[in-house]
């Protein structure tokens, strides 16, 4: 008997498109962690770690008193600043990497050590040198993903097709719509 209940949700199971089996899968994951927190919780005082549920409705309480409103918008502005602030820096290093041995030479010691170090490390050392404000908040951030954005744009701009820029030097096209149109 529990053969064939096991062969009938493996048949309905296979079944099933490709993007319900996706839907399906992730549900019983996270099934599966809640269940392992709850089940680690009880191991735990409540005050060390305390089960979903609490967490849970703590949460919704925030979110409905609106707490959660007053502390994540200046939090999500904090954040797009920063990435807009590291995409504009990221954009003008990684052409200029691209395009000039020199510029590659000069900052590409730069880019990859800021690869290797933690995003972590560099939160940390933001709060000790700026304090705790929002200075240190869009400095970590920035510097977070700033060598990623700038190596991501180097090598796209070493990727050009060379044929692209000859063309628009015969064809007398300026160098900002060059910029604009084939670089970027």
């Amino acid at each position: 008997m529990a053969m064939n209940h096991n062969s009938s949700i493996i048949s309905w199971y296979s079944s099933l498109d490709g993007s319900s089996r996706t839907v399906i899968v992730r549900l019983f994951s996270g099934g599966t962690l809640i269940a392992g927190w709850w089940f680690a919780s009880l191991f735990y005082p409540q005050t060390l770690f305390p089960s979903p549920f609490p967490v849970f409705s703590q949460t919704w309480e925030i979110y409905v008193t609106g707490v959660f409103w007053q502390h994540f918008i200046p939090t999500f502005y904090r954040v797009i600043g920063s990435f807009i602030a590291s995409m504009i820096v990221a954009t003008g290093l990684g052409i200029l990497m691209g395009v000039s041995d020199f510029g590659e030479r000069f900052f590409e010691t730069y880019v990859l050590v800021g690869l290797t170090i933690p995003g972590l490390a560099i939160a940390i050392i933001s709060l000790m040198v700026f304090g705790l404000n929002n200075t240190a908040a869009i400095i970590a951030i920035s510097l977070s993903v700033l060598p990623v954005l700038t190596e991501n744009m180097w090598e796209g701009t070493k990727d050009l097709d060379g044929e692209l820029t000859r063309m628009a030097s015969l064809y007398d096209v300026s160098h900002i719509a060059v910029l604009r149109e084939i670089v970027i």
